[in-house]
């Protein structure tokens, strides 16, 4: 399956690694298992957030860097060999692409974040967005530039929530739509 062996480390890596610190350190209840299990969550910002990106993301959909990054499973003579629909894998790798978007925010916006908010305050946002922009330093520029607003806005929303699931949704709507408007550019 495409994308396996990075869906498996990202799933020890984001996932079982802070499960398993806050297991140990007694902070999963604490913090509302990293922002998973919040009580109150309001869509409507979220959805504004996501509204807002997608003039930005057509737009960039036609530089150059961004047609030579995305979509990031391209089929190919795999499928032709095989005798499968290329949708097929193109559908299977998207599952896994969305299940690390999904262990990316629970690191980040919720281990990081949340972790570090005892002992940072306000300011815990901040190492998570220097980590979460030098991820993104072998993409294309303007994805690595808006990673540092994207953290710093998503980070602060669930700093002051005390839930990751808007930053799930919005991750997860912008990496797809990213991945949508390449295959458009591929086969339009």
């Amino acid at each position: 399956m495409p994308g396996l062996p990075t869906i498996c480390t990202c799933l020890f890596f984001y996932g079982f690694v802070p499960l398993g610190y806050g297991l140990w350190r007694e902070q999963w209840q604490a913090t509302r298992g990293y922002g998973l299990m919040a009580p109150a969550f309001t869509l409507k910002p979220y959805g504004w957030m996501l509204a807002l990106m997608v003039p930005l993301l057509i737009a960039v959909s036609y530089l150059p860097d961004f047609q030579l990054a995305y979509p990031r499973y391209k089929p190919g003579a795999w499928e032709y060999y095989r005798g499968i629909w290329p949708a097929y894998t193109i559908i299977g790798f998207e599952l896994s692409y969305v299940l690390q978007f999904v262990m990316l925010e629970l690191f980040f916006r919720g281990f990081m974040v949340m972790a570090l908010r005892p002992f940072l305050g306000e300011a815990a946002v901040f190492p998570m967005v220097g980590v979460y922009v030098f991820l993104h330093f072998s993409k294309p520029l303007a994805e690595t530039l808006g990673s540092f607003f994207g953290g710093l806005v998503l980070g602060s929303t669930a700093f002051y929530s005390g839930s990751i699931l808007g930053g799930i949704l919005v991750h997860v709507g912008v990496a797809l739509l990213m991945e949508a408007l390449a295959y458009w550019q591929i086969w339009a």
